[in-house]
């Protein structure tokens, strides 16, 4: 189970539509089109294809850094396929952009022909209207296919993703989970889309209240935590992770709840201190709870008013159960995967984190469009899809750790992903095996860590 609230501090990233510069040409500074010169706009024919890129996003001057989460996702051009998944007919994310405050985002737009990129100056951003939305059918790529559903929002290259626009329901109505979808219009065609997901938390001034000591995290001083029954601490070469246990009173939800503690700093010891760093920088706590109804228990509207946090139940967690999936593994990664490793990917472009995000969300397409990964299913008309497209990175992680430690059950099938072993990883998706081997424990040393709990 993921929470909404998000916690990637953004610095600056480049991007190239969300992959690697080498994968899309690189315009010559000759190649400018002024969208406002018609003798300009001329020049590009009538076989274009428009992009549209996130530059640069940073933090808004706002003062909103800890009561806003944002979210952008840069989408893929419509994909023609005559049975399209949930996740191609909805889009196909390329590029997942997560901060935790308001976001000041800086657009690029390039004109494509024949394999020449040409970048646009002075174009417009359109929006698709809230009551241009079809619900239940959220799929952005049906505005992508009809240029009359957008409309002109403003002039310029930035804007800002703070409460105020959260406020303009015309543009985007999160309570009814409708989405910001922008675009750049030029002549006939529109680009590709990207999304604006945004959330502002129960509590109204976070930093008023939250429990955390001056070093930014629980560990050391920890205070007004008597709805928990235990704070477990892993510290990683001068930084501290909290992990908040909510019932220790049974042998069983201790053990559990060490074991939680333990797989936690497993993770980290290897990642390096980095990525520890980066949780506590974040203020996240992981956060065992009896289970996962914990909404109107003290824990639960505690963690929900003050803290940033992933959760896992008790329940999701049973090692003596061979025949029980064990969640614990997914909700850390999740955990670790939001507040580390993507923190410290976005703040520090180049970087061997921003490099690995990177290839995450290539091959968290490619498993897409080759039919292995269905993050909603293989219905592109389901109801209710569950999962949005920022989580599909995170979710495709998971799923592919489990078969790479070979992990599941046995006779495990998860409909959303096609390989549950090791053996049917190496065969369906070679190249995740290899981002398990540049990134993450060997095999070898999660067997021995596993026997030892």
């Amino acid at each position: 189970m993921k929470k909404i609230i998000l916690s990637a501090f953004v610095g600056i990233l480049l991007t190239a539509c969300g992959s690697d510069n080498d994968s899309k040409p690189t315009p010559p500074a000759a190649n400018v089109i002024d969208v406002r010169n018609p003798a300009d706009v001329q020049k590009l024919g009538q076989s274009y294809e428009l992009l549209l890129h996130i530059k640069k996003a940073t933090h808004a001057a706002s003062g909103e850094t800890d009561r806003l989460a944002t979210n952008a996702v840069i989408f893929s051009k419509p994909i023609p396929t005559v049975n399209p998944t949930f996740a191609q007919h909805h889009g196909v994310p390329l590029l997942n952009m997560k901060m935790q405050g308001a976001m000041t985002v800086e657009l690029m737009a390039t004109a494509v022909v024949n394999n020449v990129e040409y970048e646009l100056t002075n174009f417009d951003i359109f929006y698709q209207p809230t009551s241009a939305w079809n619900e239940p059918d959220l799929s952005i790529y049906k505005v992508e296919n009809d240029i009359n559903n957008v409309t002109f929002w403003k002039r310029g290259t930035s804007f800002d993703f703070n409460s105020s626009l959260l406020n303009d329901h015309d543009k985007i109505d999160m309570e009814n989970g409708l989405p910001l979808n922008i675009y750049v219009k030029l002549g006939n065609k529109l680009s590709n889309g990207i999304q604006m997901y945004g959330e502002q938390p129960e509590y109204i001034q976070y930093k008023s209240v939250r429990p955390f000591n001056d070093n930014g995290n629980l560990c050391g001083k920890p205070r007004h935590l008597s709805d928990f029954a235990q704070l477990q601490c892993v510290d990683i070469e001068g930084s501290s992770v909290s992990i908040l246990v909510e019932n220790n009173s049974t042998p069983e939800r201790q053990a559990n709840a060490d074991r939680v503690t333990k797989t936690v700093e497993f993770f980290l010891q290897h990642f390096s201190s980095r990525i520890a760093s980066e949780i506590s920088y974040n203020d996240a706590a992981m956060i065992f709870f009896d289970d996962l109804d914990f909404d109107n228990r003290l824990a639960g509207e505690y963690a929900n008013a003050h803290l940033r946090y992933q959760d896992l139940g008790n329940n999701e967690t049973n090692p003596t159960n061979p025949n029980q999936r064990d969640a614990s593994y997914e909700e850390i990664i999740h955990f670790i995967h939001d507040y580390g490793l993507m923190s410290a990917a976005m703040n520090s472009p180049g970087s061997k984190w921003h490099k690995m995000q990177l290839e995450l969300d290539r091959l968290t397409l490619q498993s897409i469009l080759l039919g292995n990964y269905f993050p909603n299913g293989k219905d592109p008309h389901v109801q209710d899809p569950g999962l949005d497209a920022e989580s599909y990175d995170q979710e495709y992680l998971a799923y592919a750790m489990y078969a790479y430690y070979d992990i599941n059950p046995a006779g495990y099938s998860a409909q959303e992903f096609g390989s549950n072993t090791y053996s049917e990883l190496q065969v369906n998706e070679p190249e995740m095996v290899v981002f398990f081997e540049t990134y993450f424990p060997t095999r070898a040393e999660f067997a021995a860590f596993r026997a030892s709990l």
